[in-house]
């Protein structure tokens, strides 16, 4: 089974939506009514379903991580321009956010373990928002307010202190994946409040706002909704594989090699596992076996990294050697590794530590089994 799932749960309550018709908004349109949905609606069920896994006391349900990273910095209401620091190396919607919400981008280095934003090296900013990346929960000890991306992180266990707030995606190839959606996490009634008018185009019937409609529909909300009663157990499966194919690795020890560290899997949602290869690997040869041999593999994450793109490029203030050197030498990501992935992880780790010399003597196919050559 490919990831990824649904499971029969889902299935019937989609099928059920569709077939009772109705309207798939749960959000009413008159001035007798909040901003929030409705308390009988899917999106009302999955924000209470965030709020008590995590204990967080707002979960603001948005079309997608992207709306929820620019409701979340508009609900900061800082004045235009204030720096916002961050990572080059992300997703580009993290830093598109942060422009769209009218705020300066800044970039910082990363670390090179949890190829996270280091505090020990960030530029001084008015806000600083790292990046849960590969689901690896980044440093929030910064010297002012803190936001996080945690679009890659979402996970039962996820703990929102010091950060002002945290953000979520359920887009169709994270943790939940629910197609497009996203959500904002906030123990602050103010910028839980702003985030929900930001959403439905700063209507409140009183005094309107700028705003967007960021609003989740009905349909997707249910399936966000079983995504997310089921990511403990998928999340702990993550945990599994990638702790079995580190004491895989250690079995068969090339250092060569460098794996995720153990303490840097438990309590950590890892979307993709990454690891690194020494520089004396050629790590476009080293991806291209992994590949041929039937291991999915990348190098690395964002190529370039976005300080390189010329839309960008503008917000490096400073070098990012870290950066560079993960985008152009030596991460790799095996994006295939999520619950459900059939291959034993002896299996990978044995075609990871042959690939580094040549042609694998096994081939991987996932549902299929391991094939020898």
């Amino acid at each position: 089974m490919t990831w990824p799932w649904y499971s029969e749960a889902c299935r019937a309550a989609v099928n059920q939506l569709l077939q009772t018709g109705g309207g798939l908004s749960a959000y009413r349109s008159s001035p007798q009514h909040s901003v929030g949905p409705r308390e009988d609606s899917w999106v009302y069920r999955l924000e209470a379903l965030a709020e008590t896994l995590t204990g967080i006391h707002h979960a603001v349900a948005c079309n997608s991580g992207t709306m929820a990273l620019i409701a979340g910095l508009r609900a900061l209401d800082l004045p235009r321009g204030s720096r916002i620091v961050t990572s080059p190396y992300t997703f580009s919607a993290t830093v598109a956010a942060i422009i769209h919400a009218e705020l300066q981008p800044m970039f910082g280095d990363v670390d090179p373990i949890t190829y996270t934003l280091d505090p020990r090296v960030a530029p001084v900013g008015d806000c600083y928002m790292p990046v849960d990346l590969f689901g690896l929960r980044a440093s929030r000890d910064f010297p002012g307010r803190v936001v996080a991306d945690s679009c890659q992180a979402a996970d039962p266990g996820f703990t929102l202190s010091p950060a002002l707030w945290a953000t979520w995606s359920f887009n169709g190839h994270k943790n939940v994946p629910a197609g497009e959606a996203g959500m904002l996490l906030t123990n602050r009634n103010d910028l839980a409040d702003r985030a929900r008018l930001f959403i439905s185009h700063g209507e409140n019937w009183r005094e309107p706002r700028v705003g967007m409609n960021g609003r989740l529909n009905e349909l997707t909300a249910c399936v966000a909704y079983y995504g997310l009663k089921e990511l403990g157990a998928r999340n702990a499966e993550r945990r599994r594989m990638a702790s079995n194919l580190g004491q895989e690795l250690l079995n068969r020890y090339d250092p060569r090699i460098i794996p995720l560290a153990e303490e840097h899997i438990s309590n950590h949602a890892l979307y993709v596992y990454p690891f690194r290869v020494r520089h004396d690997v050629d790590r476009a040869a080293y991806v291209a076996r992994l590949n041929g041999a039937g291991l999915t593999a990348t190098e690395g994450y964002i190529r370039p990294p976005l300080h390189k793109y010329p839309a960008f490029e503008r917000f490096q203030v400073g070098p990012l050697p870290i950066v560079e050197e993960l985008s152009t030498q030596s991460l790799v990501l095996l994006p295939d590794l999520q619950p459900g992935y059939p291959v034993p992880m002896s299996a990978v780790a044995q075609l990871m530590v042959e690939a580094l010399d040549g042609t694998p003597s096994i081939q991987v196919a996932p549902g299929e089994d391991v094939t020898w050559v």
